[in-house]
């Protein structure tokens, strides 16, 4: 047989199983530098360019590389948004006889979901090694790191159980609330402030409350490591409550929950009755892997987990002037 008829044969089969995908599966866009995907069943990850809609199906991996974004659309009724430094993998998808479909996704890193039509789901799953999301809310986020994932809800209420979906201690996590699973334990479910970071949540779980109290100044500085070396990545004012999450080696300075993310202040200026804190070493490094330029349709979902650009210019990058 000719290799021309094999090769055009060949390609038509691949145009066949990808427009049975783009119909029955998901949709991946690609609209920011930094994202590549992973076939089913294939070991190289593909490099993707901005602009690239490509269909994404059962056992295909996307995972995002420094400030890599990526879209997904399933069957046009839900929007999966992976945040830089992230994978997803879709484990689970088909279509029932009454037209809904089953979903299953296991990811690590920070991803936002939201559900336009639940109708169109007879079952969505967010499975991770520290719990198992059974029900969707119409918009929340999922991190997984650290040996933990936490859950929280901006629109809706979610369904979550511990890693062995044992029913009976299944929590429901509605809106302004989140919830950790660790070590196959479920934490309560703790009501947050506005905007409700990940952070904030591992704050109310773990944390120990302290006062700033500079003696000399109005406001704290707030740097990215341990010791003065490190880079000022903000503020906090005199009589702010926050969040102590460890100390350096000598205790001079303590890492505090700090907007969206983490960061370190001198132990002197905070008033507070903390014992026992974990202690971190003098190259501990808080990495804030956030977005650049943000467009209206992506801040819409950051929003209600990050704040706005204007209250977290750590977490957003470049919105000085077109945020």
């Amino acid at each position: 047989m000719n290799k021309w008829v094999i090769l055009v044969g060949v390609l038509c089969l691949i145009i066949a199983i990808s427009q049975a995908q783009t119909d029955y599966a998901a949709l991946l866009r690609v609209d920011r530098a930094g994202v590549e995907i992973l076939r089913a069943d294939t070991q190289a990850w593909i490099s993707l360019p901005v602009g690239a809609e490509t269909p994404f199906g059962v056992g295909d991996s996307v995972r995002t590389i420094f400030f890599g974004r990526a879209w997904i659309t399933l069957l046009g009724s839900a929007t999966v948004f992976v945040l830089p430094t992230s994978e997803l993998t879709l484990m689970e998808f088909s279509v029932d006889e009454d037209e809904s479909a089953r979903v299953g996704i296991t990811q690590t890193g920070r991803v936002i979901y939201e559900i336009g039509d639940e109708a169109a789901f007879s079952e969505f799953r967010v499975i991770s090694p520290d719990l198992k999301l059974i029900e969707p809310a119409e918009h929340f986020a999922v991190q997984v790191v650290d040996g933990a994932t936490t859950v929280v809800v901006a629109r809706g209420e979610v369904l979550v159980t511990d890693a062995s979906e044992n029913i009976q201690t299944s929590v429901r996590v509605g809106v302004g609330i989140g919830v950790r699973g660790m070590a196959d334990r479920l934490s309560a479910p703790i009501r947050l402030d506005y905007p409700t970071t990940f952070a904030q949540l591992d704050g109310r779980l773990d944390g120990c409350v302290g006062v700033i109290q500079p003696r000399n100044r109005q406001d704290l500085n707030v740097r990215v490591g341990p010791t003065e070396n490190y880079e000022v990545i903000g503020t906090i004012q005199r009589g702010q409550v926050v969040a102590l999450m460890g100390q350096s080696p000598n205790r001079e300075r303590y890492r505090v929950v700090y907007k969206s993310h983490f960061g370190w202040i001198l132990a002197l200026e905070i008033r507070n009755s903390c014992d026992s804190l974990p202690i971190y070493g003098y190259n501990s490094l808080e990495r804030q892997y956030g977005v650049i330029a943000p467009s209206d349709e992506e801040l819409r979902l950051l929003i209600p987990f990050f704040g706005y650009p204007e209250q977290d210019n750590w977490f957003y990058y470049g919105c000085e002037n077109d945020c």
